[in-house]
């Protein structure tokens, strides 16, 4: 099962996040980061090392940025297995395009909405399988790729913003 590691060095940024989360009834446990460094030390720990996560990580912060921490990480060898979500209120395109280049997955403007991250979760179904649950959507790794595509995806996960918190 996948972990979900939210990163944000504003306090009510990350609070906002993790109520988004649980509107959208995601129920993978939640890691709230302050800072850059502080998701490095997280990975560096034998434990996160090995196992997946999404990593929804704020572009902007002080003093490592999300790119910054996204190179940090990839030079280390930390978090391979993780799906990695760049998240900013302001649109910097080069910001964006190295953190593509550095492995981003993709890309969410603040402030996000529920429909805005299931949307995403939906896109990243190539690396995340979404199972619905009695009580919300679990997300859990696909790690061999012939269990890749949008055979694994529910169907019944919509992006209209009705029937996400039937």
């Amino acid at each position: 099962m996948l972990s979900v590691v939210l990163v944000d060095d504003v306090q009510e940024d990350l609070g906002f996040l993790e109520r988004i989360l649980r509107q959208c009834k995601i129920l993978n446990p939640i890691h709230s980061l302050h800072s850059g460094e502080e998701c490095v030390d997280f990975f560096k720990k034998t434990d996160a090392k090995a196992s997946p996560s999404l990593v929804i990580l704020d572009l902007i912060m002080s003093p490592l940025s999300g790119v910054a921490t996204l190179r940090r990480l990839k030079s280390l060898g930390v978090a391979q297995n993780s799906v990695f979500v760049m998240l900013s209120g302001i649109t910097d395109i080069r910001a964006i395009n190295e953190g593509y280049q550095l492995g981003a997955h993709t890309f969410m403007i603040k402030p996000v909405n529920p429909e805005d991250l299931m949307q995403t979760l939906q896109g990243l179904r190539s690396k995340i399988h979404i199972e619905r649950r009695e009580d919300g959507y679990l997300l859990d790794w696909i790690a061999a790729p012939h269990l890749r595509g949008s055979t694994y995806l529910d169907p019944q996960i919509s992006t209209s913003g009705v029937s996400l918190f039937a």
